[in-house]
């Protein structure tokens, strides 16, 4: 087993559909200001993946279980 450590994957839960720029104003604070090499993730319930920001993709809560591929 190889075990890989990410040091961070900002994310921030919605439960809205599609949330709108002033909903994760903090999360790119915190990509902006860690230098975040992945972006971050904002979890919701979106039908399905969507490019918010260049550094801001919305996942449906579907698929948390692959954010870590995701990363890679």
């Amino acid at each position: 087993m190889v075990k890989r450590l990410i040091e961070h994957i900002p994310i921030e839960v919605k439960l809205k559909e599609m949330p709108v720029a002033k909903d994760f104003r903090h999360l790119q604070t915190f990509i902006e200001e860690y230098k975040c090499p992945h972006g971050g993730f904002v979890i919701c319930r979106a039908p399905r993946r969507i490019k918010i920001t260049k550094s801001i993709q919305a996942i449906p809560w579907q698929e948390l279980s692959k954010l870590a591929e995701m990363c890679e």
